[in-house]
C-alpha cells in the first residue's frame, strides 16, 4: 500500500510498536460502521489510560481520532463515547503532568539537601 513501512523502518524512524498500534487502530476512524467507530474509541482509551505504556505524538492522533469520530459519526453513543474518552484523555494527560512536575520537584529538593549537606 505505500503507507505501512516496510519492516525496519519502524525502529530506523524511532516508533515503537505501540505508536504503531495507535496508528493502525486511529486509521479506522473513517469508517462508516458503527461497531468498528465504537471499537476505535474503546481501544483508543485502553492505550491511553494504561500506565505501562507511553505514548507521545501519536497521543495526538487518538485525540484527533476520537474528534473526528465525534464530528462525523452519526450514532449517539459513538458520539458521546468519543466525548467521554477525549475528556478522559485529557484529563490523563494533566493529571500526570502535575504528577511529573511533583516528582521533578521532589528530586531536585533532594539534591538541594544533598548538596548543601558536608561531612566534617
Amino acid at each position: 500500500d505505500g503507507d505501512i513501512p516496510a519492516e525496519g523502518a519502524v525502529a530506523d524512524f524511532g516508533y515503537t510498536s505501540m505508536d504503531m498500534v495507535v496508528d493502525m487502530v486511529c486509521r479506522c476512524k473513517d469508517s462508516a460502521v458503527d461497531d468498528i467507530q465504537l471499537k476505535v474509541v474503546q481501544c483508543i482509551l485502553s492505550i491511553i489510560t494504561t500506565n505501562t505504556v507511553e505514548i507521545h505524538e501519536f497521543a495526538l492522533i487518538a485525540v484527533h481520532a476520537c474528534y473526528h469520530i465525534h464530528l462525523v459519526s452519526k450514532n449517539q453513543v459513538n458520539r458521546s463515547s468519543a466525548k467521554s474518552t477525549l475528556n478522559q484523555m485529557l484529563s490523563i494527560v494533566f493529571q500526570r503532568m502535575e504528577a511529573y512536575d511533583l516528582r521533578m520537584a521532589d528530586l531536585s529538593l533532594v539534591d538541594g539537601l544533598s548538596g548543601s549537606l558536608s561531612i566534617r
